[in-house]
């Protein structure tokens, strides 16, 4: 049977993997999987018409997973490894975000026919501060800050691949980083009475 007319669905933080055939035909809107779903199962949303926007963290997306959907956007994880044969056949994707660069993202493994011929018009973006830092996604809503605070050395992160954007900042990080956003003025005598 065929799901339809589903406009929400929730799916836990701990789901792993949509099974093949799982919501075939029947999801309305934009769909973003949580981070934890790292495997989309053959014809998984096969046929959802309404469907018109996909955020996912996969490692793999199997082959027809998103076959004759209405998806108009996608943005994928830089974990992306593979997406299989027809996945999004027959989608009007327009925009694709990738996680990564470039070269990663023609690194991915893409089955036969695994777009439609629409998809080479498609307008690309990929994510320089995402890709350099393991918990930041070109989607989370800070990540133009932190690709701006690093492009303009505010901030490099705590430790190599790993910025920590929801670590609170002590006061002393915080006088750094406006110091620094200031351009680093050097130190000297200041006087506020003249």
């Amino acid at each position: 049977d065929i799901c339809e007319n589903i406009r929400t669905a929730q799916l836990p933080s701990t789901l792993t993997s949509i099974g093949s055939s799982a919501f075939g035909g029947g999801l309305e809107g934009d769909l973003v999987l949580p981070d934890s779903v790292k495997t989309i199962g053959y014809s998984a949303f096969f046929s959802c018409k309404n469907l018109t926007s996909l955020t996912c963290n996969a490692k793999t997306i199997g082959d027809m997973a998103f076959q004759d959907c209405g998806i108009t956007k996608v943005s994928f994880g830089s974990s992306l490894q593979s997406i299989g044969g027809q996945a999004f056949f027959n989608c009007p994707i327009r925009d694709v975000t990738y996680d990564g660069t470039k070269a990663q993202w023609d690194a991915v493994s893409k089955g036969t026919l695994a777009f439609s011929s629409s998809i080479t018009s498609a307008a690309y973006h990929f994510s320089s501060a995402g890709s350099s830092f393991a918990d930041v996604r070109s989607t989370d809503y800070f990540a133009e800050a932190v690709r701006w605070a690093v492009e303009n050395s505010v901030a490099a992160g705590v430790s190599s691949g790993i910025f920590a954007p929801n670590n609170s900042c002590t006061r002393a990080e915080v006088v750094t980083f406006m110091w620094r956003a200031a351009g680093s003025p050097s130190s000297g005598t200041y006087s506020v009475l003249r």
